[in-house]
């Protein structure tokens, strides 16, 4: 069985290999590429399980999944410590200043600011193509016609069960799921100016209770293929 240290290294590889073939963290001024290729931004409920969605997609395309790899170069570039970016990651940041300052960080940095980096670093990623995009809300900033917009959602009661082995009771697990879910749409509204539960922003959206994880990936697939059928004919 695959381990979740294996998996992060696997992502870690194909992320660096993408940074490597690509330069993928260079500034889109460093290239000026004539049509970047597909990008897939993947949107999802709290336990709709898009982070396993992704995985799978990131080694059937072999393709570079960007989830916490995008934290760990925000860290980099800001100075901020990787833990504290996982905790406010997606989340109402309006206690953000304050427990920066309480862990006595020289180099502050504004919630505004970290928006900024983020979007940044998602259209760098776009302009290079071919990786996925978990959250961050990559399929609200990304350009829609070389981007795959996918939403994955599912009714609440299978996503409060879906992580309810992580608490220690259901009700615990149905606020976690709630909270969780306003904290990212509450983001994107703030620095993105977007509803992240516009269903007119994306171009698939599943409920991932009624398919399992292999045919998920395989109807993003279909799209993918779809998707880029109709950009080549577009720039034909």
């Amino acid at each position: 069985m695959t381990t979740r240290a294996n998996r992060l290294g696997e992502s870690l590889d194909r992320a660096y290999r993408h940074w490597r073939e690509r330069g993928v963290l260079e500034t889109s001024e460093d290239h000026h590429e004539a049509a970047p290729r597909m990008t897939i931004a993947v949107s999802r409920e709290r336990g709709a399980g898009g982070g396993s969605v992704a995985r799978m997609l990131s080694q059937r395309l072999d393709w570079p999944l960007y989830d916490r790899e995008l934290m760990e170069h925000i860290s980099e570039k800001s100075g901020i410590q990787q833990d504290l970016l996982s905790e406010l990651d997606e989340s109402r940041p309006t206690w953000f200043s304050e427990i920066i300052k309480s862990l006595g960080t020289e180099r502050q940095m504004t919630a505004a600011g970290y928006a900024a980096l983020l979007h940044k670093l998602v259209a760098a990623l776009y302009m290079r193509g071919n990786c996925i995009v978990l959250g961050r809300g990559a399929a609200q900033i990304l350009p829609a016609d070389h981007t795959l917009r996918v939403r994955l959602i599912a009714p609440h009661e299978h996503r409060v069960d879906r992580v309810a082995e992580q608490f220690a009771n259901r009700n615990e697990a149905i606020k976690h799921v709630k909270q969780v879910d306003h904290d990212r749409a509450i983001f994107v509204k703030e620095y993105f100016h977007k509803d992240v539960n516009n269903s007119h922003d994306y171009d698939l959206t599943i409920d991932t209770s009624r398919f399992d994880l292999i045919a998920c990936c395989e109807l993003i697939e279909r799209a993918l293929v779809a998707r880029m059928a109709v950009v080549k004919q577009v720039e034909a």
